[in-house]
């Protein structure tokens, strides 16, 4: 992920007398967004190169903004002075930024997801362009929202902010020490590709089965036709299989192996059991075989007979079934990335190639 905002002092001159009323007084804007100080302040930018201030930013990023310094309030310890420069020790309390980075991108990643399969674009989404705009507003709404709904605890960050003295007055100097002391490196978290760990980007990914519909199933594994029978029927049949596998859907991680970029993580799943489905319906089709309306009955009626017994027999036999699956990810610039998901389709989808070569050698 590229870019967020970062929280930096705009050349705000104080006239003081003392270096820790310099910092006490800057600090102390936090808790006054809306004031004109404030707004000189901070100066939210993705790279520094341009600022813009508080007053600037749309509703969603000033709210995001006062929830998120809601929880900062700050201390001086202690105080060094060198002629014209002097240094100040302030420890700050705000809300967990690893914690919250953490939210904010998983939220990010679910999206990410949720949008891939539904989206009819060929065109890849361009991983550099997250600085256009409405992708500032966008952040903040992950932001905002996150504080909303999480229940985040404290964290106490100490940091040694550096000041220089001219014309009498000191000034805080704008640098990664203030931004820490702000932010609790909430901006340095969010831009490291190594954030969500493998299993944590597998987590996000499994989760959304637990709540799709049938529909969002088949459109996420890309099928919709599971078996081949008339267009209305496969349809009812898919929904059905989907229901099922939606309602005893669940994952454990085994382990996870990373070496460099590359990632291999052994998981179980548990699905639909296919091969218990179809050997149901192939037992079916026997005992169908034997009685004289089989014989008798032309090919739409036997067509129509096929589906009533395999309806039944996923609505008889549709148990559970754990299977592992070891699913490959990669790390780019952007973070953990699934590469492979052949092998967790088919598992998703209750094992179908083993079910379906067991009842073809049966």
């Amino acid at each position: 992920m590229a870019v967020l905002v970062w929280f930096g002092i705009a050349r705000h001159v104080h006239r003081l007398n003392a270096p820790e009323k310099a910092v006490r007084d800057s600090l102390g804007l936090i808790e006054q967004l809306d004031s004109k100080d404030a707004a000189d302040l901070f100066t939210p930018s993705a790279s520094g190169a341009q600022s813009a201030s508080f007053s600037d930013l749309s509703d969603t990023g000033r709210e995001a903004l006062r929830a998120y310094f809601s929880g900062f309030s700050f201390s001086i310890l202690d105080s060094h002075i060198d002629g014209e420069t002097a240094a100040v020790d302030v420890e700050a309390t705000g809300f967990d930024a690893d914690a919250l980075a953490r939210a904010i991108r998983k939220t990010q990643l679910r999206q990410e997801y949720n949008e891939k399969f539904s989206d009819t674009s060929t065109e890849p989404p361009d991983e550099d362009d997250l600085s256009g705009e409405g992708q500032e507003d966008k952040v903040f709404t992950l932001m905002k929202n996150a504080l909303s709904d999480g229940s985040f605890q404290k964290t106490e960050t100490r940091e040694t902010l550096h000041l220089t003295k001219s014309r009498g007055s000191w000034t805080v100097i704008s640098d990664s020490a203030l931004r820490t002391l702000l932010t609790g490196g909430l901006i340095e978290k969010l831009n490291d590709p190594d954030l969500l760990s493998p299993e944590d980007v597998l987590s996000v990914y499994l989760d959304r089965f637990k709540t799709m519909s049938p529909q969002e199933w088949a459109a996420e594994l890309n099928s919709p036709n599971l078996f081949q029978t008339s267009s209305q029927d496969s349809e009812q049949l898919s929904e059905l299989f989907y229901q099922k596998a939606a309602s005893v859907f669940k994952y454990t991680t085994d382990e996870v192996r990373a070496e460099g970029s590359v990632a291999q993580v052994s998981t179980q799943v548990t699905v639909v059991d296919m091969s218990s489905v179809l050997s149901s319906y192939r037992q079916k089709l026997i005992a169908y075989a034997k009685t004289t309306d089989s014989i008798t009955a032309d090919d739409s009626a036997l067509s129509r007979k096929s589906v009533s017994l395999l309806r039944e027999a996923l609505e008889e036999n549709a148990d559970p079934k754990t299977v592992s699956v070891s699913i490959r990810l990669e790390n780019s610039k952007s973070g953990w990335q699934i590469v492979d998901t052949s092998g967790l389709t088919n598992a998703l989808l209750g094992d179908m190639t083993a079910a379906t070569d067991l009842f073809h050698e049966s």
